[in-house]
């Protein structure tokens, strides 16, 4: 029998193999196809954060499960809708499509960052 630290542990390791990008290259690699992995890790973090509030041993995690899904949610929201969007290239400009391009990604992954940050 295991004991409450060692579910914790289990639980949290469990939680960030699941937010990572293993299941992605594990679905491109082994299925041959992109699964939407996005809203996938998203339900099972929900759940694993609601079930911390029935569970007492998953009580500690639900700090880091809540700054996982906020990541997912800030990856999303900056990289797929933003960075899609049709003012984004006409906004890092067109002269130079390297810089422009790597200017965008950064920005992105500060905002990610930023908003984390806010977050703890």
């Amino acid at each position: 029998m295991k004991t409450l630290a060692q579910r914790t542990v289990i639980a949290a390791w469990c939680a960030m193999l699941l937010a990572s990008l293993l299941p992605n290259i594990i679905g491109q690699e082994v299925f041959g196809q992109a699964l939407p992995w996005l809203w996938i890790k998203s339900g099972l973090l929900a759940a694993l954060l609601v079930a911390g509030f029935v569970l007492p041993w998953l009580k500690p995690l639900r700090p880091f499960v809540f700054i996982l899904l906020l990541i997912l949610a800030a990856n999303y929201l900056f990289t797929s809708l933003m960075g899609n969007a049709a003012w984004w290239p006409a906004w890092l400009g067109a002269g130079a499509p390297f810089s422009g391009q790597m200017l965008g990604i950064q920005l992105q992954r500060l905002a990610v960052t930023l908003v984390v940050l806010a977050a703890l």
